[in-house]
């Protein structure tokens, strides 16, 4: 668990929420105000911090009341449930991110458009880490000021970082898929940048990974080109024979 609240007074259920007394226009005005953000923290949406540091910054509560302390705590509860559960989910989440986007739009895009994707996506569990951070201190420090509410937080930072880490690495491993380099090529020019390998990968990104059957191609070269050229890597003279093969292609590619 990523977050704990202890000496919560509230002691209600999500539906509890909806029925607390409001008498009057503080109490009114209080409750409309928290309502808007309680919809958001059950929405699933990933802005549950964004949402929750509305409540820290508002200047609408006085603790004095009952009810405000009500309100509060009922708020509390639900963003600890719920930040919880996306700390718990987001491995879960990001991998079926990029697994419903190749199996939809990046199939049929390039290499270059899908890298983009995947860049730029990879910044979700870093972002979400950020915004976690942010509204602890945020927490922490309004806490201080309202020590009434008799509430202390426990973070466990490590547990979040370790899950922020799993998810990126997802990223991570599926950027270096993308950017692999022509395996046999590299080993019969003996250079992953000879020109030659070069020529080849500007065929693979432009061409091959533009068709269905290209596509089908270049992965199963990447399934099995691994094992041939720890096979061959040694055998000079096949590939002499596959260097001169590749030559001849490169010839017909210019």
């Amino acid at each position: 668990m990523f977050i704990q609240a202890v000496g919560l007074s509230w002691k209600g259920n999500s539906n509890d929420f909806n029925r607390l007394r409001v008498d009057d226009d503080h109490s009114r005005h209080l409750f409309e105000f928290t309502a808007k953000i309680y919809e958001e923290l059950n929405s699933d949406a990933i802005t549950k911090n964004e949402s929750f540091d509305k409540i820290l910054s508002s200047q609408l509560f006085d603790f004095n009341k009952e009810f405000d302390r009500n309100i509060f705590n009922s708020i509390l509860t639900l963003y600890v449930d719920k930040i919880n559960e996306l700390v718990e989910k987001l491995y879960i989440s990001c991998l079926g991110q990029i697994q419903v986007y190749f199996q939809t739009i990046g199939n049929n895009l390039g290499k270059n458009e899908n890298i983009a994707f995947i860049k730029k996506f990879s910044q979700i569990p870093t972002n979400f880490l950020i915004a976690c951070l942010n509204t602890k201190r945020n927490l922490l420090s309004f806490l201080e000021k309202n020590t009434r509410l008799g509430i202390q937080i426990n973070y466990d930072e490590s547990y979040l970082r370790t899950k922020v880490f799993d998810a990126k690495m997802l990223y991570e491993n599926k950027l270096k898929e993308l950017n692999k380099g022509c395996y046999i090529a590299t080993m019969v020019y003996g250079d992953y940048n000879h020109p030659q390998v070069m020529i080849l990968r500007q065929f693979r990104d432009e061409v091959l990974d533009k068709m269905v059957l290209g596509k089908w191609f270049i992965k199963t070269y990447y399934h099995y080109s691994p094992k041939i050229v720890e096979k061959l890597k040694n055998k000079k003279a096949i590939n002499i024979i596959i260097r001169k093969s590749l030559n001849q292609f490169i010839k017909l590619l210019k």
